[in-house]
């Protein structure tokens, strides 16, 4: 599972980061009530906002460093074998 998220990672991104981000100042921006929603289960406010923070670490702290590892070795040419006489 962890290498089909890194491989969508390598693949998406930026839509990745630009949508966590979204969710998460949308999800703060529903907690503290700045933007007026319909009436709401009591849990939705608070799951909505936690479930962006869970996200973004997940996506921050541990998968988008094992993108960028992927995407180092994909960059790095394969040492060619030396010929020996």
């Amino acid at each position: 599972m962890l290498e089909r998220a890194i491989t969508i990672g390598l693949k998406h991104e930026r839509m990745i980061v630009i949508a966590a981000a979204i969710w998460f100042w949308a999800g703060i921006a529903i907690y503290a009530r700045f933007i007026p929603l319909p009436d709401l289960p009591g849990w939705v406010r608070p799951t909505f906002f936690w479930s962006s923070v869970a996200f973004n670490a997940v996506w921050w702290g541990y998968v988008h460093g094992k993108v960028e590892a992927r995407r180092r070795a994909l960059a790095k040419p394969a040492a060619a074998p030396q010929e020996t006489e």
